[in-house]
């Protein structure tokens, strides 16, 4: 028979996605990775309550490939909470190489799911939570439109959320923000606010973070920055 004129469609059952087989991709193992993180877009996402979010908890943990952990929410993203919204974002912000390429591609379309959802209710978010979303978002480096919706509601919710942030989750937060180019002066100046009396519980890590990160966003902490000057 004509291999070369047949491609056989085969599906994943572990993950609902698609890829094919048959074709010069089978021996390209990143091609093969890539196709494989394709979810169709009728695919909704499974709802499987018989796992509560401790046990989905502690399978996020056990996982280290940030495609296994987009797997896992095509799988189980349904059920997740909060904590495993924002472990999930940790954990592909670890993304480097070959992956943090495919987490890329067409502007992050194969977050798309995990982007909307995330969007609906970052607002409600604790202060980790924001802080470790906001930091993965800005590593994964995805900049397109598409994700201002996210960006706004992680605004939001730090505001809302301002005086639970510990230093770090306020240097995270700051440095995401700037890197990723995103305009939020209210924000910023809230940041700025909360960080000046508590300079103090800075490390110099942080505190080199936060300099940075206002001179990058060209945003005026005059307050804070001889706080951390002194």
């Amino acid at each position: 028979f004509r291999n070369r004129s047949r491609l056989i469609l085969t599906r994943s059952r572990s993950v609902g996605m698609w890829f094919r087989s048959g074709s010069r991709l089978g021996s390209a193992p990143a091609a093969a990775r890539r196709a494989s993180l394709r979810i169709p877009p009728n695919v909704a996402l499974s709802t499987q309550r018989a796992l509560g979010p401790r046990a989905l908890h502690q399978r996020l943990l056990k996982l280290i490939d940030p495609l296994d952990v987009l797997r896992e929410f095509s799988k189980y993203g349904g059920a997740y909470d909060e904590m495993n919204l924002a472990m999930t974002w940790s954990r592909l912000g670890r993304a480097r190489g070959t992956s943090l390429s495919l987490l890329q591609s067409h502007e992050g379309e194969q977050l798309h799911a995990l982007r909307e959802r995330s969007a609906q209710e970052a607002e409600r978010w604790s202060a980790r939570g924001l802080a470790n979303t906001a930091h993965a978002l800005a590593k994964l480096r995805l900049r397109s439109g598409q994700w201002r919706d996210l960006w706004l509601a992680l605004a939001a919710g730090s505001h809302r959320e301002m005086s639970a942030f510990s230093p770090q989750g306020l240097s995270n937060t700051v440095w995401a923000f700037a890197t990723a180019g995103r305009a939020a002066p209210a924000l910023l100046d809230a940041i700025a606010a909360e960080a000046a009396p508590r300079v103090g519980k800075f490390n110099s890590q942080e505190l080199a973070n936060m300099a940075w990160s206002y001179a990058t966003a060209g945003h005026a902490a005059p307050a804070l920055l001889d706080a951390i000057a002194a």
